[in-house]
C-alpha cells in the first residue's frame, strides 16, 4: 500500500532559500504537498489548515521571530533548519518543541536527509501530527 502525501508547511523569508526548499522537496523519496510561508505571523494563519500537516520546516531566523518561537507555537512536528552553524542552535530548537535543527547546506547538498526528517515525523510520538500511513 503506498503511503500518504507528506504535507509539509515550510516558513522561510528568504526567496533564494525558499526555491532551495521547493527543489529539496522535488527531490524526496515521498511525495510532498508544500506549502510555503514567508513569516511568522503567516505561519500562525497557516497552521489551522484543515487537513494539517506532517512536518514544519521552519528557517531559524525570521526577522522579529525565531525558530523556537514556530516549534512553541506549531502543534506539528517541527524542524528548524539554518545557514549558522547548527550547533548553536540545535540545543535551543530542540528545548522549545522542534524534533531537530539541520544546516541548510546539509539539506541542500544530500537529498536523503529530508527523507530522513519525514521519517522522524512518521515515527515521533511527540506533537499532533496527522496519520502518515
Amino acid at each position: 500500500m503506498p503511503r500518504a502525501k507528506v504535507r509539509m508547511l515550510a516558513v522561510e523569508d528568504n526567496d533564494l532559500d525558499q526555491q532551495m526548499v521547493e527543489h529539496i522537496a522535488k527531490r524526496a523519496k515521498d511525495d510532498v504537498d508544500l506549502t510555503m510561508v514567508s513569516n511568522y505571523q503567516e505561519l500562525k494563519a497557516a497552521i489551522v489548515h484543515p487537513e494539517g500537516f506532517h512536518l514544519v520546516l521552519s528557517d531559524y531566523n525570521l526577522g522579529s521571530n525565531d525558530g523556537a518561537d514556530v516549534a512553541r507555537e506549531s502543534p506539528y512536528h517541527t524542524v528548524i533548519m539554518t545557514g549558522w552553524p547548527v550547533e548553536k542552535i540545535a540545543e535551543r530548537a530542540v528545548s522549545a518543541g522542534a524534533l531537530s535543527a539541520i544546516s541548510k547546506d546539509v539539506l541542500l547538498k544530500d537529498p536523503r536527509e529530508l527523507d530522513k526528517l519525514i521519517s522522524m515525523a512518521r515515527e515521533s510520538v511527540v506533537g499532533k501530527a496527522p496519520s502518515m500511513v
